[in-house]
């Protein structure tokens, strides 16, 4: 895990594009709300809420590969390489800010947030694995008046998009072609956040034909 922890209490991640096994169980931990889509045309991206005060209107900022998320006093950041290792980096020659590198000699292990990390991290595999949100290809039925209003998406009969219901509709995307001489792609994409369980989790539904 490329995991960084400093003394002056800064923490930091790099996204070195492991994110089901280096990122997320970093955000798992400190109980950071995140959304994570996987696609065939775009790719692993993950988005992450910098701001603690007020996620549900918060807007995801994308971790881009090589970019860290760091911790420093509550504050929760995202920086290129570059901004980072000029920041946080040690570099006499240049005369950067230098980080007490002093050790306290009384170290206390607690394991309980390290196996809830690996418990979260055990079910995300073992759902990738299943493909329980590709193979199971659940009942979908949207509902809207407005193009401009937040769609009502009810899978297997399930409210999703009501903040009533605390799974907020994060993003909606079908892409459907009629076939014509040759079958053409269709996908569909669903994503939202789910604050029913202890901690904030990004879940979502797709499913797309190969071609």
């Amino acid at each position: 895990m490329q995991y960084i922890k400093k003394v002056n209490k800064i923490e930091a991640i790099q996204n070195k594009g492991s994110i089901l096994t280096d990122v997320i169980p970093f955000l798992n931990e400190h109980g950071i709300p995140y959304e994570y889509t996987e696609s065939l045309l775009r790719g692993s991206q993950i988005g992450v809420i910098t701001n603690r005060d007020n996620f549900e209107q918060e807007e995801y900022s994308q971790l881009y590969v090589g970019d860290y998320l760091v911790i420093n006093k509550g504050v929760i950041s995202i920086m290129n390489a570059k901004e980072f290792e000029s920041k946080y980096q040690e570099d006499d020659s240049v005369g950067r800010k230098n980080i007490n590198t002093e050790l306290s000699t009384n170290i206390t292990l607690d394991t309980t947030r390290a196996q809830r990390a690996f418990d979260l991290l055990g079910e995300t595999v073992k759902q990738i694995k299943n493909d329980e949100h590709v193979t199971k290809q659940p009942h979908i039925r949207i509902e809207f008046d407005d193009i401009r209003d937040v769609p009502k998406v009810w899978v297997d009969g399930e409210l999703i998009g009501d903040l009533r219901s605390n799974r907020p509709l994060v993003s909606l995307n079908i892409d459907w072609n009629t076939d014509t001489e040759i079958e053409n792609h269709k996908e569909f994409d669903i994503n939202y956040q789910d604050f029913t369980g202890e901690r904030p989790m990004s879940r979502g539904f797709r499913e797309g034909s190969l071609m």
